[in-house]
């Protein structure tokens, strides 16, 4: 997380500058909005579907509309860069320098994050599913892009050359783009709960719905027995797919919308291109 606020610059320019609309290409597509019929169609231009569905929605005034779109009636499709993995390195190597330019973010990694932790593990041993436990552990990381949101802002301001302290991380309550921060995060939650229903389904397709009456009992079945290294190998290939679909939603989303109102469609559409378009470095 620390490094996202820097891979974001790398793909769409610095903070605050928004960069012209992506350039038309061959054999893409472009919607226009047609006002009398109230649809879209025609090819053309990229990006410019999401254009038109905002063109669509204000004209039937669908609430919450700034929650999708953001501030504009025409939105801008951030253009998305090509990066190595130098860039990668770069991008780290800033987030760290971000990192210990505020030293009070060690609170937050160091303290908040195991507090977490225990506060999931006592929830798996008061209700009795220590089969959740991993899951819950190792889940919470599946939220840690809107988790980090504070983050980013820290990383933003600093960016500008202002100097930071650890309040700055709640100026993002105050971010235009809130509530679509708060949509993305909802879905992140959404996946996080699919997460655990599935790491459940597997568990009791092994072992059945009875749980295990001590924690040493749990260890047992599942480092001795074949079943056991069975839940091990395909809960984390599965795990692994729940973590692509989270980085990918979020890891540029959520510093973009941090600093430009742009709405969670433009957002998220940004993101999934940018890894797509950089599938490597995005890997590392």
């Amino acid at each position: 997380s620390i490094g996202d606020a820097r891979i974001y610059r790398l793909y769409l320019g610095a903070w605050d500058q928004v960069p012209p609309h992506c350039a038309a290409r061959r054999r893409q597509r472009m919607w226009l909005y047609d006002k009398n019929k109230k649809t879209c169609g025609r090819p053309g231009r990229p990006g410019a579907f999401v254009q038109c569905l905002t063109s669509v929605l204000r004209e039937r005034r669908m609430p919450n509309l700034h929650v999708m779109t953001g501030a504009s009636d025409v939105p801008v499709i951030p253009a998305v860069r090509k990066i190595d993995i130098g860039d990668i390195k770069d991008a780290l190597a800033k987030g760290i320098d971000d990192f210990l330019a505020a030293p009070t973010q060690l609170v937050f990694l160091a303290i908040i994050y195991p507090l977490v932790g225990l506060f999931l593990a006592r929830l798996a041993f008061g209700y009795q599913v220590l089969p959740l436990l991993f899951p819950l552990i190792a889940g919470y990381a599946l939220i840690g892009p809107f988790a980090a949101i504070g983050l980013y802002e820290m990383s933003r301001q600093r960016e500008q050359g202002r100097e930071i302290s650890w309040t700055d991380a709640f100026a993002v309550l105050r971010c235009p783009s809130l509530d679509a921060i708060g949509a993305l995060g909802f879905v992140l939650m959404v996946v996080f709960v699919i997460w655990l229903a599935v790491a459940l389904w597997l568990y009791d397709g092994l072992f059945g719905s009875e749980m295990p009456t001590s924690i040493s009992q749990f260890l047992t079945e599942i480092f001795t027995t074949s079943r056991g290294w069975t839940l091990i190998i395909v809960g984390h290939l599965l795990g692994l797919v729940f973590a692509v679909v989270a980085f990918t939603v979020g890891v540029i989303s959520f510093p973009l919308l941090v600093d430009r109102d742009v709405g969670a469609v433009v957002a998220l559409q940004t993101s999934v291109r940018a890894v797509l378009a950089n599938p490597v470095p995005m890997a590392v």
